[in-house]
């Protein structure tokens, strides 16, 4: 018996996890290019010391030997005189989702040992936190935030304001903005599919394909299609997926049907469709023969 595949191509801006990788949409985003720092430099308002980024509130710490940074060998303290703010503008597609990925602690040398750091896109903000309690410059602690926002314009500015007051603030390395893909976020199970024979003019069993939504962002999906060599040979049938969107965690489901009119092997293809062209494709192995009656 000889195999054929169905593939499920993905076609959607979101995300997580095996990931692929992507080209980062924020230029400098560990902070390497600028200015030499020395141990620190603070920069305010105008300051053009820190390449592809702007100073656009209070000012900020630009950091290199001070503490290690968690990527390179330069990060931020986002508290410079007092609380600091930067921002950077990327192109973005209006509709798509994007996750923005960076790496906080915090300033060890003093202040509240909670420090605060809100990022946004001009949509809601949100805050993050980050506790340096036990922690030192030679141990800080860097921990992965993540950020999620749909873009409403052609240009996305991007902004890390300090919530720290004082001269002690949220320290601030690797900023990482990509965007999402359901490819890279969605587990498609099982990869195989064993229809066996089936008789000419009768209808398989149904067979059951789970999408998982793996990542931190709703998936918008669109719909299925049958298309290939004989998609007339198959059908689909309870479909929960198809104009759904998909929360975090959540799974849905397909069930393929093999209803063949014709004997030997009958091969199509089911495609996902969804918002981004670019996306990663999942596959599913699908094995099938129509017999004569």
């Amino acid at each position: 018996m000889r195999s054929y595949l169905v593939v499920l191509i993905c076609l959607v801006a979101f995300a997580l996890p095996a990931r692929a990788t992507q080209a980062n949409l924020v230029l400098n985003g560990s902070f390497e290019d600028g200015v030499p720092p020395g141990n620190f430099i603070t920069l305010g308002v105008g300051d053009t010391g820190l390449d592809h980024w702007e100073i656009v509130n209070g000012s900020i710490d630009y950091v290199g030997g001070t503490w290690l940074s968690s990527h390179g060998s330069r990060s931020l303290d986002m508290s410079g005189r007092g609380p600091g703010a930067i921002s950077q503008s990327f192109t973005t597609e209006i509709g798509m989702q994007y996750e923005v990925r960076f790496d906080m602690a915090g300033n060890t040398g003093g202040g509240a040992p909670d420090k605060g750091l809100q990022v946004s896109t001009g949509e809601v903000p949100q805050a993050f936190a980050f506790d340096i309690t036990g922690r030192s410059n030679l141990d800080m602690g860097w921990e992965e935030k993540v950020f999620v926002f749909t873009a409403v314009d052609t240009t996305t500015t991007l902004t890390f304001q300090s919530l720290t007051a004082g001269a002690f603030g949220p320290a601030l390395d690797n900023v990482r903005v990509s965007l999402i893909e359901c490819g890279q976020d969605l587990s498609i199970s099982p990869t195989s599919l064993d229809f066996n024979q089936v008789a000419q003019n009768t209808l398989s069993a149904p067979q059951t394909i789970t999408l998982i939504n793996l990542g931190e962002a709703v998936l918008d999906l669109d719909r299925f299609i049958l298309t290939g060599l004989e998609p007339t040979q198959f059908g689909l049938a309870n479909d929960t997926c198809s104009g759904r969107a998909l929360p975090p965690t959540e799974p849905c489901t397909i069930n393929g049907i093999f209803a063949p009119t014709n004997e030997g092997l009958q091969i199509a293809i089911v495609r996902l469709l969804c918002g981004n062209r670019d996306s990663p494709t999942l596959e599913v192995e699908l094995i099938g023969e129509g017999i004569a009656r």
